[in-house]
């Protein structure tokens, strides 16, 4: 089985050597679309990046190994010291920074001071404290603290049962969460003789559930998506929504499942991994964007959790040099992106929007966000993904390169992502009355002599719709729900829409285009007479301006191709990429005649 762990200790950097790996980020930087000549460059600034993300932690840390955490106001965590303890015990390993390893050992033992029965959560606390078990066995038994700990650690991992993987008629990402828990408990060597618990008398059982879990009820999963819709790139998600986010860590977790089965993983999961691996690349923004819509978005756990699932499907024997050759451009491009977020003096940023104005950015979260959480996420996978990424890129083909498409999941999380001349754009097929999962264009980016940048912000938290929404004569406002989608001329999408208000269905087979205009995109839609259609824009936070049928503001325009009644909301909203928006709403019609109506953003 290859060994999953940081390298041995004479490969470790010495203090002298520290600066020229400085040196090498500083090069990296200075070019962001250029590789450093030296060989070290590359792996020096994943290192670094792993440091700082880990340096803040250590001072945040109570004296009873708890980490504070900044988004909630009671500071708590569900699993935030386990995994971020054992992300910690991993970069001070890897690094020989005593401090990183202590703050890490600590919290991995605050985590293990309770037994927490019925959390959902549960298995990713399992996981972090069987890990960092793991490393700590392997690297620090010469520790006396290391030692200590892990009696500590043995005792609370003796006391644990299956939670995730007895779910059978569903997909949950815990559930390979759950199985990666077995997986490293297995490793521990430890036994127990509680009647049922996981290295107990349910031993048996629960690798079975784990190795069965990986080998065959994924694959039979992502088959039967693949036969449902052949021509669609199947997604590795919490149903039926399957958002972006949680398919970059069920990627990394199902690829980390692979490398701790080793020759016990099966040809069928080996040959999920490739298709995960092509989904993965397919679905990334040109930026390395990969978690632009639904719940978690934007968090920044989902870059170096998508470089290290593709990190370990490139060195897969049967993954071909093409692919792999995508797989590290785009692990690059994702771990570049990471160092956009940056670390604030009380951790990481987990969203663009938190750096720039912290206090109005935290409502763009879910309400189980954690700092520590996040943070311990993204560094466990960087740390993964570090010893399995080539010392130094060599040119390949990035994400949405030149001119194409693709149709990425099914049912209600079905989008496309489209790349047509400097316009890469993602689009929905459905709505929800949800803005995260709203329809249509949810993510649009424009080439500039800067680089990518984006024409629209991504999606606030809140209900309704930035349409088209069709409003009747009698006031009932319908969501469109597409039936169908396919491709157009020139990178355009053509739907048919059928309009729902309130699981009644107001209009069947609409027709609607959405494409690629010079700026930003167009969205086109058909009606009849006496049709009335309203359209939102999303701007940052400044002055609006509205002339005519257009509205201007923040380097961001917005427009319709008919008269129509604007209105500018005082409401703020938030979202992962700004933390202050208004919205500005623009009704058409009632139409005259049977005719179309264009909406575009720029």
């Amino acid at each position: 089985m290859p060994s999953t762990y940081p390298d041995a200790p004479g490969s470790w950097p010495s203090r002298a050597r520290h600066g020229l790996l400085l040196a090498g980020l500083v090069a990296v930087a200075a070019s962001a679309d250029r590789l450093a000549a030296s060989a070290d460059a590359s792996r020096a600034a994943r290192a670094e990046a792993a440091l700082q993300l880990a340096a803040p932690w250590p001072r945040l840390q109570a004296r009873d190994g708890h980490f504070r955490d900044y988004l909630k106001a009671d500071r708590s965590s569900r699993y935030g010291d386990a995994v971020l303890g054992y992300g910690l015990l991993l970069t001070g390993v890897r690094n020989r920074d005593r401090r990183l390893a202590r703050a890490g050992i600590r919290g991995v033992t605050a985590a293990s001071r309770r037994l927490p029965h019925g959390s959902a959560t549960r298995s990713f606390e399992t996981w972090g404290v069987a890990a960092a078990y793991n490393v700590a066995r392997a690297r620090l038994r010469h520790w006396v603290s290391a030692r200590r700990a892990m009696r500590r650690w043995a005792w609370w991992l003796r006391r644990q049962y299956p939670t995730w993987t007895q779910a059978r008629h569903y997909y949950d990402n815990k559930q390979l969460v759950d199985a990666v828990a077995i997986l490293e408990l297995e490793r521990t060597g430890l036994r127990s003789r509680i009647p049922g618990a996981l290295i107990g008398g349910g031993r048996r059982a629960a690798r079975a559930r784990a190795v069965s879990l990986v080998n065959r009820a994924v694959p039979a999963m992502v088959s039967a998506s693949v036969r449902r819709d052949p021509r669609s790139n199947p997604v590795l998600s919490d149903p039926p929504s399957n958002p972006v986010a949680y398919h970059s860590l069920s990627y990394a977790m199902y690829a980390r499942a692979l490398r701790l089965l080793g020759r016990r993983a099966s040809w069928r999961a080996r040959a999920v991994l490739r298709e995960l691996g092509g989904t993965s690349w397919r679905l990334a923004a040109p930026d390395g964007d990969v978690a632009y819509w639904g719940r978690s978005m934007g968090q920044i756990w989902s870059l170096p959790g998508t470089a290290y699932g593709l990190a370990v499907t490139a060195r897969e024997r049967s993954s071909r040099q093409v692919s792999d050759r995508r797989y590290y451009a785009l692990a690059r491009r994702a771990l570049r992106r990471l160092r956009d977020y940056g670390v604030g003096p009380r951790g990481e940023w987990t969203t663009l929007s938190l750096r720039k104005d912290f206090l109005p950015a935290r409502a763009s979260l879910d309400s189980y966000a954690r700092a520590t959480e996040s943070a311990g996420l993204a560094i466990v996978y960087l740390n993964w993904a570090i010893p399995l990424l080539p010392p130094s890129l060599g040119p390949g083909e990035t994400p949405a390169e030149g001119r194409g498409r693709a149709t990425i999941g099914s049912g209600a999380g079905r989008f496309a992502t489209v790349r047509f001349g400097g316009i890469w754009y993602a689009a929905r097929q459905n709505g929800s009355g949800n803005l995260r999962y709203d329809f249509g264009p949810v993510a649009v980016k424009r080439l500039t002599p800067g680089g990518w940048r984006d024409v629209i912000p991504l999606r606030p938290v809140g209900g309704g719709s930035a349409g088209p929404v069709l409003v009747t004569p009698r006031g009932q406002r319908g969501v469109a729900m597409g039936t169908s989608m396919r491709s157009g001329p020139d990178g355009a999408l053509l739907l048919s829409v059928t309009f729902v208000a309130r699981g009644r269905t107001l209009r069947r087979l609409v027709r609607l285009e959405i494409r690629p205009i010079g700026c930003g995109v167009a969205l086109t839609v058909s009606g009849r007479a006496g049709d009335r259609y309203e359209f939102s824009a999303f701007f940052p936070s400044g002055s609006l301006t509205v002339a005519g049928n257009r509205v201007t503001g923040a380097g961001q325009a917005a427009a319709t191709d008919r008269a129509a009644r604007i209105r500018l909301g005082k409401q703020v909203y938030a979202s992962a990429s700004d933390a202050r928006l208004r919205r500005a709403r623009f009704l058409v019609g009632p139409l005259q005649r049977p005719q179309t109506t264009t909406f575009t953003v720029c």
